[in-house]
């Protein structure tokens, strides 16, 4: 496998124990939900809908990322991302949920900003119960021990960052289209 489709599993693989987190705090979740469109709700395709008692809902966006720290600018836009959830939650605010460190005042400033709950790996840990050791074991990396972060990168040439030239043409007649 390259190293983006690795990342890609991961993800997935982080979205499903994010799930079995937030059904060990008591919600009914569906992974990989979205609601139908109406004319007061353009369509938005969450990660998870997280549905608690008394109609809660809580839309998911779930991030997994090779860097232990997020950045500034990965906070950002994740955060105005799931800022448009807004109208989809229900007696609650949109959920992030990062699988990296966030820095406490970026944490707190973001969910100010975007008014929604932020979830790091450290507040993802506290909330797990039966799910912890295979959370511990998923940050640690895969049971044989390769990290994430130790994925190997492809190194692209030089050709390969720009696209490919479409050959020229020529009319019956030899002219050149362009």
């Amino acid at each position: 496998m390259q190293g983006a489709a690795i990342i890609s599993a991961r993800g997935f693989e982080f979205e499903k124990l994010v799930g079995e987190v937030l059904k060990e705090q008591g919600y009914r979740v569906t992974v990989y939900s979205f609601e139908a469109p109406s004319r007061d709700r353009p369509m938005l395709d969450f990660d998870i809908l997280a549905v608690g008692e008394n109609g809660i809902k809580i839309p998911v966006e779930v991030k997994f990322t090779s860097r232990d720290r997020v950045s500034i600018a990965m906070l950002r836009d994740s955060g105005a991302k799931t800022a448009r959830w807004k109208a989809h939650a229900v007696s609650a605010r949109p959920l992030l949920v990062y699988g990296a460190i966030i820095e406490r005042s970026m944490r707190e400033w973001a969910e100010s900003e975007f008014d929604i709950d932020i979830w790091d790996r450290d507040i993802l840990l506290t909330k797990s119960k039966r799910t912890s050791a295979a959370l511990e074991q998923f940050f640690q990396g895969t049971s044989d021990g390769n990290l994430i972060q130790r994925t190997p990168r492809v190194k692209m040439q030089k050709s390969m960052w720009r696209a490919p030239k479409s050959p020229k043409r020529t009319s019956e007649h030899g002219v050149k289209n362009l």
